[in-house]
């Protein structure tokens, strides 16, 4: 076997089938500096070690001809060696998942302008990114996610013209978004999320039109929602979640018709729902809840044929529930709770019969509860806790032989129990407290007969018995 050839395996069993010399079959910790006088080497593999320990080698960085370095969960410890910036020849370097490798990302690697690939996640780096890299001219992926690292995101890496994807989430970054990055035209993924950063959404990275995914989640951007970023008509994946973002939700983004995942929950948006992006017929999941979004619910958000999942809880949404939506053919989870919606509910969205959750708690709905929804046959969770529903509950509910959950507390339901409900066998959890019913529980659901006081929640317990509160 060519020594130029030879790939490293820290296993013992392998590395006596490869014939490797017993001097590296018996080490212990790291593999020894020795290593680098194979200067021939083009590849090397130590990942899944852990039990290996010990500073990288500086010594390493003679391996000149060294193309491929992988150390994930090698047991690896200390920092990077500034030396390594010898290593031109790299073109990966893997060293996810190593707690102990720490310290800071040497700016000396700015010599490594073959490198293609970097993994450095799921590791303990700190310091600051070198803005020296900058010359690492055909860098594609590279991942800096789950460490330490703190300062800005450096303007200069805007060099950076064949990068695809970027991930630098988790860790303690600060200073904004670099508008200079809109020379990153090439871009695909972009993480910034779990970090310190501030300031506006910049507008130039309009730009970025191969984007697939961006998030910039849990971090402090201020103000507006570009417009301009109606021109990335890639991206699939968008969150911009628990930031301080205000204004309104742009109606030029309805242009973004690839959009599939959007998550713009816990910011201060204050606006209507555009009526416009009606347009996002690819869209699966939109969650806009905990915002300061008003108005109506519109009517042309009816022709959303992909939409799955819908959040758009807490806010102060009024109106009624619009009854066209119950052409949403794949929608399974709707939460509309602690909103200011009123008057009945649909029957017709007895239609969505993908349906497994519904949240409508906390509004101000009343009438009854619609007897069509019987044919919901899927859904698991239903809570119209917290309204103003009156009239008896259905007993032809009794066909929703899935759900497990319901809460129907606090609002003005009369009657009785229905004893048609002992077929719904899966059922764990029922609240039905502050409501004026009657009765006592059904002798056909096999529990006590005794009247159920006013403030009582049932629950599954061996004797199904009510659990009541004090009054």
């Amino acid at each position: 076997m060519r020594l130029a050839e030879l790939i490293l395996i820290l296993a013992i069993c392998q590395f006596r089938e490869t014939g490797i010399p017993s001097e590296l079959g018996r080490a212990t910790g790291i593999v020894p500096p020795s290593i680098g006088l194979l200067p021939d080497l083009t590849s090397l593999q130590l990942g899944g070690t852990a039990s290996l320990s010990g500073s990288l080698p500086s010594e390493w960085s003679s391996l000149s001809s060294l193309a491929s370095l992988e150390l994930t969960g090698s047991g690896a410890e200390g920092p990077l060696p500034p030396s390594w910036s010898l290593l031109t020849s790299l073109t990966s370097f893997q060293a996810t998942g190593n707690s102990n490798l720490d310290g800071p990302m040497p700016s000396e690697w700015s010599s490594l302008t073959s490198l293609v690939t970097m993994d450095l996640s799921d590791n303990t780096l700190s310091g600051a990114l070198p803005p020296s890299w900058s010359s690492l001219s055909v860098l594609q992926e590279l991942d800096l996610s789950s460490n330490s690292l703190t300062g800005p995101l450096p303007s200069s890496w805007e060099s950076l013209t064949q990068l695809l994807t970027f991930n630098v989430s988790h860790n303690g970054l600060a200073g904004n978004l670099p508008p200079s990055w809109s020379a990153l035209i090439r871009i695909t993924e972009l993480d910034v999320s779990y970090n310190g950063l501030i300031g506006n959404l910049p507008a130039p990275w309009s730009t970025l039109t191969d984007l697939v995914l961006l998030n910039a989640s849990h971090n402090y951007f201020t103000n507006n929602l570009p417009p301009s970023w109606s021109g990335l008509d890639q991206i699939r994946d968008l969150d911009l979640s628990s930031n301080l973002l205000s204004g309104p939700l742009p109606p030029p983004w309805s242009s973004l018709t690839a959009l599939v995942n959007v998550n713009m929950s816990h910011n201060a948006l204050a606006s209507s729902l555009p009526t416009s992006w009606a347009s996002l017929t690819n869209m699966e999941v939109l969650d806009l809840s905990h915002n300061r979004l008003t108005s109506i619910l519109p009517d042309s958000w009816s022709s959303l044929p992909a939409l799955a999942a819908i959040d758009l809880s807490d806010n102060s949404f009024n109106g009624g529930i619009p009854a066209s939506w119950s052409v949403l053919g794949q929608l399974a989870d709707v939460d509309l709770s602690h909103n200011d919606i009123s008057g009945m509910p649909p029957p017709t969205w007895s239609s969505l019969y993908a349906l497994t959750r519904l949240d409508l708690s906390h509004n101000d709905l009343s009438g009854s509860l619609p007897d069509e929804w019987r044919s919901l046959g899927l859904i698991v969770d239903l809570n119209v806790a917290h309204n103003s529903f009156s009239g008896p509950i259905p007993s032809s509910w009794n066909s929703l032989r899935k759900l497990t959950d319901i809460d129907m507390s606090f609002n003005g339901l009369t009657g009785t129990l229905p004893s048609a409900w002992s077929a719904m066998y899966r059922l764990e959890n029922m609240l039905v407290a502050n409501n004026a019913l009657t009765g006592g529980i059904p002798v056909s659901w096999r529990y006590s007969t005794t009247d159920a006081p006013g403030n009582c929640i049932l629950r599954d317990d061996p004797l199904w018995t009510w659990y009541c509160a004090p009054t």
